[in-house]
């Protein structure tokens, strides 16, 4: 594999994408977080969702970290920028992707995309197709970033019939 990284798993400390070395440097961290209304944090009390718990457990550790992407929102005590886009589906996201990665140039690229392909009912048996394909798009621009693929939110039927609502909200 070389420098480049592709970790598939949920967010989680075990998995460090630099050494403890780098991280002890004090050097700043660039990171993308990348997806659609998990990443833009709908639903969540402070409206950061994922990112505040994150932003916040790298600061107590003392880590230096940026995030960032074209929206911004959350609580005022993290750095809101991110790409997080309500609705939005994989091909929606592998469409914009490369403008993202080469205006940010992000070391680290948080990705949480798949579920609305699944609420939307939209070619779900080649969702795996299109996210290989974005991961494709991801590394090939960027082969020395660290990329974290997270496993899709699990779905009810409440949910199902909540992500038809809210896709026409934000269509």
């Amino acid at each position: 594999m070389g420098d480049d990284h592709v970790v598939h798993s949920s967010l989680d400390r075990h998995y460090s994408p630099y050494s403890s070395q780098f991280l002890s440097s004090g050097a700043v961290i660039t990171i993308l977080p990348l997806g659609d209304s998990i990443t833009y944090g709908v639903g969540s009390s402070d409206k950061g969702g994922y990112r505040t718990f994150l932003w916040k457990d790298f600061v107590r550790n003392g880590y230096k970290v940026w995030f960032v992407g074209s929206l911004s929102n959350g609580p005022d005590d993290i750095d809101t920028h991110h790409e997080g886009h309500p609705g939005w589906r994989i091909d929606q996201i592998s469409s914009h992707v490369i403008t993202w990665l080469l205006l940010y140039r992000p070391q680290i690229i948080l990705l949480f995309i798949g579920t609305n392909d699944i609420l939307q009912r939209h070619d779900v048996s080649h969702a795996p197709n299109r996210l290989s394909f974005l991961i494709g798009r991801i590394t090939l621009i960027l082969p020395r970033s660290t990329l974290i693929v997270a496993s899709v939110t699990p779905l009810d039927n409440g949910k199902l019939y909540q992500g038809s609502i809210d896709h026409k909200l934000y269509a």
